[in-house]
């Protein structure tokens, strides 16, 4: 597939999945497999404990088989999230992904997620003070 091919592929899945919250969509744009199972798990824990959770994208950069995705995504916290009961507190993270494409599915995703943050606005943990 081309290079314009995978990232409009990129930007359906950030409608799709994270802008309207369907998770079954997600077999359309990963190959079967780890990859695809991991996320599908994931995003079904995501929109239990953030039902009104939307990822936009912020940008896009792609080279041959390669699309990166720099995204910002916002939430309320309104069920159980591995352990940290709901808190009903909005939430807002930011993330970079990168996706390997072949066949025109995302065969290999490569991530980095501001998770202490994602933590820190749930309460689940919290930042110390250095004095």
């Amino acid at each position: 597939m081309s290079v314009d091919a995978n990232k409009a592929a990129i930007y359906r899945l950030f409608d799709e999945v994270w802008g309207r919250g369907d998770v079954p969509a997600a077999s359309r744009f990963y190959a079967a497999g780890p990859t695809l199972d991991a996320l599908q798990e994931f995003a079904t824990a995501l929109y239990l404990a953030f039902p009104d959770w939307r990822a936009t994208i912020d940008d896009v950069v792609a080279e041959d088989d390669k699309v990166v995705v720099r995204w910002t995504g916002r939430g309320t916290h309104r069920g159980d999230w591995f352990g940290t009961a709901a808190t009903n507190r909005e939430i807002e993270i930011s993330g970079i992904d990168v996706e390997r494409f072949v066949d025109g599915f995302i065969a290999e995703e490569h991530g980095n997620v501001d998770m202490l943050g994602f933590m820190q606005q749930i309460g689940a943990v919290t930042s110390s003070e250095k004095g």
